[in-house]
């Protein structure tokens, strides 16, 4: 399921012409997402995934990063 999480949101920001090369990158921080495109990649890991993310788990700590999100979406299944 990691592999798959991964290649999902590498996806996501590849569409959104952004790369993010570090998986422990404050994402946020750095630009590479607002809290609109939080909403879109939340949309699209749970349709590609064909998941439902928990709204408790749906928190900026949980999205800050690549890693966070592999991590989150993994303890969730």
């Amino acid at each position: 399921m990691k592999n798959a999480i991964l290649k999902s949101i590498y996806f996501f920001f590849h569409e959104k012409n952004k790369e993010v090369l570090d998986p422990d990158l404050d994402i946020f921080e750095n630009d590479l997402i607002d809290s609109m495109e939080l909403l879109e990649l939340i949309v699209h890991l749970e349709s590609e995934l064909k998941i439902k993310i928990d709204q408790e788990l749906m928190t900026v700590d949980n999205f800050r990063s690549i890693s966070s999100i592999v991590k989150t979406l993994s303890i969730d299944k």
